[in-house]
């Protein structure tokens, strides 16, 4: 008796609206709150795709400099290089703190990448 009587009471018509009330709060507040860090997220890599990306264009700028400057001349590497390693370093320390031998690497396959792209343009 008392389960049913206090079911009766809960589906009662001034307990009901409340309840209501209390769940839809609920809910909204849970929507909100996911919607506010998938949007968060959002900015955040965003933001770090805007200075990877200004990063990279710096440093190439700086190389056309070195090189202009240089009266031997010498091979500007293509801009895409410079993104490409500084999305590769970026991941690496998104994911975790990373060891030498791991940054070591990256430098690496960039290098290679780079002297396989100025042999290319020299040959």
């Amino acid at each position: 008796m008392n389960e049913t009587n206090l079911l009766n009471r809960l589906l009662s018509p001034n307990v009901l609206p409340v309840i209501s009330a209390l769940g839809g709060t609920f809910l909204g507040s849970v929507f909100t709150l996911l919607h506010t860090w998938i949007t968060r997220r959002s900015d955040e890599r965003k933001h770090l795709r805007e200075l990877l990306m200004r990063l990279s264009l710096e440093e190439w700028k700086e190389e056309v400099g070195v090189v202009k400057a240089d009266k031997r001349g010498g091979v500007i590497s293509p801009l895409y290089l410079h993104m490409a390693f500084n999305i590769k370093l970026a991941r690496l320390f998104a994911e975790k703190n990373p060891s030498k031998k791991e940054i070591m690497d990256i430098i690496e396959d960039s290098l290679s990448v780079y002297q396989m792209v100025r042999n290319y343009v020299i040959e």
